[in-house]
């Protein structure tokens, strides 16, 4: 998904409620506020390494470790995670924008971490099967 795009979304969420900053590097620390926010919860295979020289968040499955996502830098660059994790990250700046549905957003933005979590549990566990033949993760 491109910043652009990502922005117009976050945008759709807060219909009704407050809107997002205009200002682009108040909306920038938000995006990466989010990023922290999605990072800390989702197992985001675009995200996912074993280059320790990368600026790291948090360790993963396995030996992997969770890589910090690169803010965009213009409206056509394309965001730094999965584009299934588009969705969540727009809800985290939603919530935090929000005056009427902040918790909603938040909510919603785990729920969905969540649904993908439980896929990339499944892709790690049907090739550490293939791997090795067990399944041991």
């Amino acid at each position: 998904m491109t910043y652009t795009r990502f922005k117009a979304t976050a945008s759709a969420l807060l219909t009704g409620d407050n809107v997002l900053p205009q200002d682009s590097d108040s909306l920038l620390g938000l995006l990466e506020m989010a990023f922290n926010d999605l990072v800390t919860h989702a197992d985001s295979l675009h995200l996912m390494t074993l280059n320790r020289d990368n600026e790291l968040n948090r360790i993963a499955a396995g030996d992997y470790v969770m890589r910090t996502p690169e803010l965009p830098r213009n409206d056509i660059d394309e965001l730094d995670v999965d584009n299934e994790l588009c969705f969540p990250l727009a809800r985290f700046v939603a919530s935090y924008v929000s005056d009427k549905k902040g918790t909603v957003h938040f909510g919603e933005a785990r729920r969905l971490i969540n649904d993908y979590n439980a896929k990339v549990y499944e892709i790690l566990e049907s090739v550490k099967i293939q791997e090795d033949g067990t399944n041991d993760v």
